[in-house]
């Protein structure tokens, strides 16, 4: 199991880069898949993020 610090970064890393291999291992597979619960997540990071950016921006 890597290091909390290492782990935060390989998650980070996921959710911008789409790289799951390094964080899967970590995350719980309990009715979907790792790589599914890791979609799902990054899904909606992206959507709140676009909808803080509309908020912020809201003429762009």
């Amino acid at each position: 199991m890597p290091a909390l610090l290492e782990l935060q970064r390989a998650f980070a890393a996921s959710m911008l880069h789409e790289e799951d291999d390094a964080v899967c291992g970590a995350v719980v597979d309990d009715g979907f898949a790792a790589a599914e619960r890791l979609r799902i997540y990054r899904n909606t990071c992206r959507s709140t993020l676009i909808e803080a950016l509309c908020m912020t921006y809201p003429a762009v």
